[in-house]
């Protein structure tokens, strides 16, 4: 908070840890926080009712929700938000695919879902690795043949193309015959009034 107020940063990057800690952090209001502008989050999904915080109490009047990983080079979807409510909800999804790539979501044989399912996420892409190095196996055990990449993670997509995290295949728990994503609970339980954080 310091280097943001000496400095007067435009632009906080960073998973949402670190915009709630900065939030709630007990000597907050001593720091000039008035030069940020812009937020990017990544790593996780934010709730909702945490970006509504964040506009109450922050001066950002613009914030983008990223999706990424290693594999691609970066960022394989963004969603960006600038004030309208319908930026706002959308920006509780991981956004659209950035240009030049594509991304699908999937069931067990790797056919598309339908819109609004639940599946694995696939992306393909220039930004895409060719594979690992020295490591055949694995490569093939990730990208297809028509060089689409198993991300590992699960989501689904609505009507606009817009993305919604739902969980990481290696997380799910399955309770009486049902696949349950930690994410799903976290967000549950980020519902109720006084909850800062939830981690499952």
């Amino acid at each position: 908070m310091r280097a943001i107020q000496e400095e007067k940063c435009t632009a906080l990057i960073g998973a949402p840890i670190i915009f709630r800690d900065i939030l709630t952090h007990p000597d907050r209001k001593k720091y000039d926080l008035s030069s940020l502008v812009f937020g990017l989050s990544g790593a996780s999904s934010m709730h909702i009712d945490f970006l509504r915080q964040l506009e109450n109490e922050f001066p950002i009047t613009r914030m983008a929700q990223a999706y990424g990983m290693t594999e691609t080079a970066g960022i394989i979807t963004c969603s960006m938000w600038a004030g309208d409510n319908d930026d706002k909800r959308r920006l509780s999804s991981i956004g659209q695919p950035m240009p030049g790539l594509e991304l699908k979501v999937v069931d067990q044989q790797g056919k598309t879902v339908p819109i609004g399912a639940s599946g694995k996420i696939w992306t393909r892409g220039h930004s895409v690795m060719c594979g690992y190095y020295g490591d055949v196996e694995k490569t093939q055990e990730t990208i297809t043949p028509s060089r689409w990449l198993k991300t590992g993670d699960v989501g689904r997509m609505d009507e606009n193309g817009y993305v919604y995290f739902v969980g990481r295949q290696k997380e799910i728990i399955i309770r009486g015959g049902v696949n349950i994503y930690p994410v799903e609970i976290e967000n549950i339980i980020a519902e109720y009034p006084h909850v800062l954080d939830a981690q499952v």
